[in-house]
């Protein structure tokens, strides 16, 4: 939960009169693990710091984890500035499922502008890094100089660009959070479904190797927002419906406001309904001030659901994860791969109802071979990605190759060609240290997506500069990232060069050069009758990929071998998940 800037004072104010809901610890602990509010030291020390993200000073006043659910549950003590954030992660998605969820989020957060969704994510992370160095510290002997290796999971479906930005959100929370100093380093098939609290994603899998065990993608992805939050949706949908023409005595709150704090408690009791046992009894919801009123179903102080209303509450989301197996089972029939067992994961994937559900539809089900479909549940469903994530990071042998997601470029400035049917098309402008006409800051497109790259690639490339008489030669090269396959040549704006961001830069500084008398200029005239005098600098641009790190670097023109500048990009978004 975030407040607008416009009522920062006010919920700053709000939170020093009431700091009842323990909101300066961050522990993931039920109990414990509230909100990095106002008065947490930690955050408010981080306030002090000028912030790289302009965006992640919006987002620093915060309320976070359990923090949000105490706050939810008391709606008399929640200030009308807050904004409760949720599924601000599916921004990043680009499935067509996931919309309506992506339009809300995202004007939700227009009111925090301009924070981003990755100062949103980063701002989640450094909570949640912060917790986990001190519980480790606490508990497992965690030092300063402990080496801690994170192992970032994704959704299947993700984009190269999408895992980027989740990328660059836990490189800002790991260093904030200072959890760690960064470094860059049988034929059985399944169905796994992904259960979580916005998608559920679904994914069959055939295990190609066992030790260490290897999984290879054999029917592509999918996914559909039916998660366990809809039930938190349609569950207050109902309420509402309900209470529309109910009457309450001695309270001065909304009816929003009340029933957001019932569909707080619904979110822990829904984790044990069994919504297939019609005989079970369904709890009245408790409203204080609540009046009776017999032709609406209402007692004094309770509303009474009956299990045909809490059936309507499930059921949507119960369907769309039978339609998303039964897809997935079928696909796999068609492609010839015998699925004998779909695994649940995630957190709704531990609902009593989702596995009776499923469980009662698979007895209808044959695999490929008429097998019987088993159900299996995760005996860690909470973490048990996570512990696939560990599992995972120590032993990357036998990874997917070493394909490129991304397309990489540098920017470069083209002698004008006038034989050259794409430079006619182009602007072009004259240098004013040679006075020849250039085609500026175009992409030279070195490596393109979907390159198979050895575990080391070495690329070399020509690097030319020209400096006029009195200036410094300070060399610059950009490198660029795309998700796409671009031809070169066009400059870094041109709609052929659409989806391209700059990835990072080195500044070499060369001047030593013409300080030391070590170049000399050189003189020319131009068409036009024009001398110009300049000096020309030309020395190696190497791009070293290794592991999941790019390596960008300038040499020396006077020696080859020793590198000028260099600097190091982590692209580890850019290759499959799971490379090495």
């Amino acid at each position: 939960m975030c407040q607008t800037r416009k009522h920062q004072l006010s919920f700053e104010d709000h939170s020093k009169e009431d700091n009842s809901d323990n909101e300066s610890v961050a522990s993931l602990d039920r109990e414990f693990w509230a909100a990095s509010g106002s008065e947490d030291s930690d955050q408010q020390e981080e306030r002090d710091v000028p912030s790289p993200n302009a965006g992640r000073e919006q987002v620093l006043n915060s309320i976070w984890g359990w923090g949000v659910h105490k706050r939810l549950l008391r709606p008399e003590s929640m200030p009308l500035s807050l904004i409760k954030l949720t599924n601000f992660k599916l921004l990043l998605d680009t499935e067509d499922s996931t919309k309506a969820l992506r339009d809300k989020s995202a004007q939700d957060l227009k009111k925090l502008r301009p924070a981003k969704v990755v100062d949103i994510i980063s701002e989640y992370l450094i909570q949640l890094f912060k917790h986990t160095k001190a519980r480790l510290a606490e508990h497992h002997g965690l030092r300063e100089e402990s080496c801690v290796e994170f192992v970032l999971c994704v959704p299947t479906s993700w984009t190269d660009k999408a895992c980027r930005v989740m990328q660059d959100a836990m490189t800002t929370a790991v260093r904030i959070s200072q959890l760690s100093r960064l470094q860059h380093v049988t034929d059985e098939s399944f169905l796994l479904l992904d259960c979580g609290g916005g998608t559920v994603d679904a994914i069959t899998y055939k295990l190609v190797r066992t030790r260490p065990p290897r999984m290879e993608e054999v029917v592509p992805p999918k996914g559909v927002s039916c998660g366990s939050s809809f039930l938190n949706a349609r569950y207050r949908k109902l309420l509402q419906e309900r209470l529309e023409h109910a009457q309450f005595v001695g309270t001065d709150l909304t009816l929003e406001r009340m029933i957001e704090s019932k569909v707080q408690l619904f979110e822990t009791e829904k984790r044990s309904i069994d919504i297939l046992d019609r005989k079970a009894m369904m709890e009245p919801v408790p409203f204080y001030g609540l009046q009776a009123n017999p032709s609406l179903r209402i007692r004094n102080g309770n509303l009474d659901l009956s299990w045909k209303e809490m059936y309507d509450v499930f059921k949507s989301c119960l369907r769309g994860v039978t339609e998303l197996m039964l897809s997935q089972l079928n696909d796999a029939k068609t492609k010839g791969v015998n699925v004998k067992t779909v695994i649940l994961t995630g957190g709704f994937g531990n609902s009593p109802s989702l596995k009776n559900h499923l469980s009662k539809v698979l007895q209808k089900q044959k695999s490929l071979f008429y097998d019987t479909i088993d159900l299996k549940s995760s005996h860690f469903v909470d973490s048990a990605v996570a512990r696939g994530a560990v599992l995972r990071a120590l032993r990357k042998d036998y990874g997917p190759q070493r394909i490129t997601r991304s397309s990489y470029g540098v920017l470069r400035s083209e002698l004008y060609d006038e034989m050259n049917p794409r430079h006619r098309r182009l602007r072009v402008n004259r240098d004013r240290a040679d006075g020849e006409l250039y085609i500026m800051n175009t992409i030279d497109w070195i490596l393109q997506k979907g390159t198979l790259l050895e575990p080391r690639y070495e690329m070399v490339i020509k690097s030319r500069h020209m400096f006029q008489i009195h200036e410094d030669f300070l060399c610059e090269e950009v490198l660029y990232v795309s998700s796409e396959i671009h031809q070169s040549g066009y400059k870094f704006k041109h709609k052929e060069n659409k989806g391209a961001e700059e990835a990072g830069k080195i500044l070499a500084d060369l001047t030593f050069l013409k300080t030391k008398n070590q170049i000399q200029p050189t003189t020319v005239t131009n068409a036009k009758g024009k001398v110009y005098s300049y000096y020309e600098v030309e020395y190696d641009l190497w791009i070293i990929i290794e592991a999941r790190t790019l390596r960008f670097e300038a040499r020396s023109p006077l020696n080859k071998d020793k590198v000028s500048v260099s600097a190091d990009f982590s692209i580890a978004a850019g290759f499959i998940p799971g490379t090495q």
